[in-house]
């Protein structure tokens, strides 16, 4: 029998001798005993190809080139991995404070229940992946009580961030702001409460 490819025809069993690499891709595919008796049925047994419906012939070859078109591109996809981000120290009014437990929290001493306007302060952001290693170049923000800060990770992970004009309302005895953080080759990281403005008396 004589199969149509490329400028002229060629014994069908010569086409898959030449291209074993079909085969190979079947093996692959946990189907080893069915490819290897489709090979014995086509080189060995040249009847076999007697009858087969070219229709069938078609449907493996697309299949076969889609299915390895699909194993290609799958070397070019990536996984965005995760990571984290904490506040680790405050600096307020000239102190650093890091705090066990309270390291993200910014501490506002006023009497009564008035609003709190011009609320200043810098925050320390730690970014790391799921191992611990620190995320350098990441693109961070800080926003909530009416203020907004940003800034990018150097190569320890950490970045200092200035906030000013933060506010509490009136009778308001706390806000938090969220840690928005954002880095190529990592999902996106967000912390509605990553920061806390108290209230003190």
């Amino acid at each position: 029998p004589q199969f149509p490819y490329g400028d002229g025809n060629i014994k069908f069993t010569e086409f898959f001798d030449n291209h074993k690499w079909i085969i190979n891709f079947l093996n692959r595919l946990f189907i080893i005993k069915w490819g290897d008796k489709i090979r014995i049925k086509f080189i060995e047994d040249k009847r076999g190809i007697e009858g087969l419906p070219m229709r069938l012939i078609i449907i493996v070859v697309i299949a076969v080139v889609i299915i390895a078109a699909l194993v290609t591109m799958m070397k070019y996809v990536t996984v965005d991995k995760p990571m984290t981000a904490s506040c680790v120290e405050i600096q307020q009014n000239g102190d650093t404070r890091v705090e066990a437990g309270e390291g993200f929290v910014v501490k506002v001493d006023y009497s009564g229940m008035d609003a709190i306007s011009n609320i200043k302060f810098k925050a320390k952001i730690s970014v790391k992946d799921n191992d611990g290693k620190p995320v350098s170049g990441a693109d961070v923000i800080i926003d909530g009580a009416h203020a907004v800060g940003s800034g990018k990770t150097g190569g320890d992970g950490n970045v200092t961030i200035s906030i000013e004009n933060a506010k509490l309302e009136e009778n308001q005895g706390e806000a938090y702001m969220k840690i928005t953080v954002k880095a190529k080759g990592y999902r996106d990281f967000k912390d509605e409460e990553g920061l806390l403005i108290k209230r003190v008396t």
